[in-house]
């Protein structure tokens, strides 16, 4: 049977969003991670999701037939216009809830990638094929590092612990089923969401376990990214890919793109005339990036490995590295276990 046209291209920009805003959000990592190590795997990481996204967007413009590319749809869209998980746009934090948010994706791609490889739709299936093989080495790695940083030492696990009761309720959007995913699983095409979900907890349960975490309690879930309705304010003023930033930008043809509609004031559009800030997002513009208090050990003693990991860079991800502490607080960085 084949697929609704705009509900197929509503499946695939959610899947391309995904990736594509998890992509930068782990990008902003890059010469900023607490070990060299991790600054490599964590842009490895971010090429491997843009490179699903310039997938799966691809075949979304393919499917619009409007004669757009995977780089108009993801950087001409309006912030409303995108349709990824509220999960994937939440702030990095520290780099315990950066790779706490990792794994809980990374599992949910690997139990979703398993099944769309049997795809109806042969384009859908060698995406799948090609992105599963990433998605495997990045659960493997996520959970890895989870389990060291949960089971290591006290404020490690503290740390990831908090991690989790922070993203846990994100993460049952997921698995929030519409027309459109009855849609696609009646196509054939990719299955339900919600029939994810016991495969999905049966691996988080045991990463977590092994970690020595506790999962929340509670059934509550935010929702409404995935269908555009809502999306967290921290991302809707600084999304790199809706900012605006690439408008004045030449296309690689010599050629002027196609005129883009003004950038909407994101707050002052769902709250009304005189609210949100209506600024370019920090990195925009010189001279608006927030300040950030440096990472100040509690007790002013030296912390082992896994400490300093998750302290991550002083100055925070997305600003300078060159904070006068920086060489004191981080010597001879490595993960714990």
């Amino acid at each position: 049977m084949a697929a609704d046209k705009d509900k197929l291209l509503q499946f695939l920009l959610r899947q391309g969003d995904n990736t594509l805003i998890l992509g930068h959000r782990v990008s902003e990592w890059c010469g900023h991670a607490p070990v060299l190590e991790e600054d490599i795997a964590l842009a490895n990481t971010a090429l491997d999701l843009i490179g699903q996204t310039q997938m799966w967007l691809g075949y979304a413009a393919e499917v619009q037939g409007e004669g757009k590319t995977a780089d108009d749809l993801a950087f001409l869209r309006d912030a409303w216009d995108f349709r990824n998980l509220l999960l994937v746009e939440m702030p990095n934090g520290d780099f315990g809830q950066t790779l706490m948010r990792q794994f809980l994706f990374d599992a949910f791609q690997s139990v979703l990638m398993g099944r769309v490889l049997k795809s109806a739709d042969e384009t859908v299936r060698g995406i799948a094929g090609k992105a599963s093989k990433e998605v495997a080495y990045h659960v493997e790695r996520s959970a890895d590092t989870v389990v060291g940083l949960g089971d290591g030492t006290e404020e490690s696990h503290n740390r990831m612990q908090a991690a989790l009761d922070y993203l846990w309720p994100y993460a049952g959007e997921m698995f929030q089923s519409d027309e459109i995913d009855a849609a696609m699983a009646e196509a054939g095409i990719a299955p339900d969401p919600a029939s994810l979900r016991d495969d999905w907890d049966a691996l988080v349960g045991k990463v977590l376990a092994d970690a020595t975490l506790t999962i929340p309690e509670g059934t509550f879930a935010h929702k409404g990214g995935r269908t555009g309705k809502m999306h967290t304010e921290i991302w809707a003023t600084s999304c790199p890919p809706c900012s605006g930033c690439s408008a004045p930008i030449p296309a690689a043809n010599g050629n002027t793109p196609a005129s883009r509609p003004p950038r909407r004031d994101l707050l002052r559009a769902r709250r009304g005339p005189g609210s949100g800030p209506g600024r370019a997002p920090p990195g925009c513009r010189p001279g608006t990036q927030p300040e950030r208090k440096p990472h100040e050990p509690s007790d002013g003693k030296a912390k082992c490995g896994a400490d300093l990991v998750l302290a991550g860079n002083p100055a925070g991800p997305g600003n300078p590295g060159d904070h006068p502490d920086r060489a004191r607080h981080y010597p001879g960085r490595r993960l714990a276990g």
